[in-house]
């Protein structure tokens, strides 16, 4: 599982074994967990799942590092599992 970015405590991750739809990042952050999904150029990235819960400031945080990275982090995830894998 790489962690495709890395900034302010939060690790973005792309898990490179079975994944399941919608196209989305792990983000943790000191031993928090949440899944985001990446939306398109259309469709800003949501949240999709909780693990251990984050802060209401953290949590808007990993949506907004998700933003901030979108176009890069789709590519990840289309590299990853390949360039035929149906983005939605």
């Amino acid at each position: 599982m790489p962690t495709v970015v890395s900034v302010d405590g939060f690790d973005l991750v792309i898990y490179t074994g079975f994944e399941h739809r919608p196209p989305h990042v792990h983000v943790f952050k000191a031993g928090q967990h949440l899944r985001v999904a990446l939306g398109d150029s259309q469709t800003y990235p949501f949240v999709i799942g909780k693990g251990n819960t984050m802060s209401g400031k953290d949590l808007v945080r990993a949506v907004r590092l998700v933003a901030e990275y979108q176009g890069s982090l789709i590519e990840t995830w289309r590299r990853i599992h390949g360039p035929d894998c149906p983005y939605r």
